[in-house]
């Protein structure tokens, strides 16, 4: 009698973990550590997939800090023909700003170049957390780039980006948050 309730109370605290976790995965922002959170909206019918804000740049010389994040909204619970666009927002902190008014993002992706968009600078207030304490002046660059390009991106082994007359190479772990996202947004 013993063992038949032991096992009862393990098979019913597995099917409780598994549970949990079926509940974390889902929650996505409440499991620390999370870079891609997935929220399904019953009530409009809409899914959100959100990439947090990442730093992707901190310079010296000139004095810069830019952060990335991405933003997929879309129609039910899996992107349809009719989704065609992710917005990238891009937060940079610096001395003296190099970005004004419209500017363009692209990306080289394993060497072939793709077209990211134009993006529309403004100012942001109070960047959530300060980016840097010693600088002052902060930007809000918006991007909302074609969903082929995300693609690319996200399944390039090197890629470079130029925002505006920023120019760097997103690193292992940005392009595996990358990956992660448009795992979500796609399902692949």
């Amino acid at each position: 009698m013993k063992l038949v309730l032991t096992c009862l109370l393990l098979i019913g605290s597995s099917f409780f973990v598994a549970g949990q976790d079926r509940n974390r995965e889902e929650k996505g922002a409440d499991s620390a550590g999370q870079i891609v959170e997935r929220k399904y909206n019953r009530f409009n019918d809409e899914t959100t997939v959100t990439l947090k804000r990442q730093r992707i740049l901190d310079s010296n010389s000139p004095r810069q800090v830019l952060e990335m994040s991405a933003k997929a909204t879309f129609k039910g619970e899996k992107p349809t023909d009719t989704f065609d666009a992710v917005e990238i927002v891009f937060t940079s902190s610096a001395e003296k700003s190099p970005y004004s008014g419209s500017i363009e993002l692209n990306f080289i992706v394993d060497g072939e170049r793709v077209r990211g968009s134009h993006a529309s600078v403004g100012r942001s207030f109070n960047p959530t957390p300060p980016l840097a304490s010693d600088l002052k002046l902060a930007k809000n660059i918006v991007a909302v780039v074609n969903v082929d390009a995300i693609r690319k991106v996200a399944g390039g082994k090197k890629v470079e980006m130029q925002l505006g007359s920023t120019e760097l190479s997103l690193d292992a772990t940005t392009l595996n948050n990358l990956r992660e996202f448009a795992s979500s947004v796609f399902g692949k």
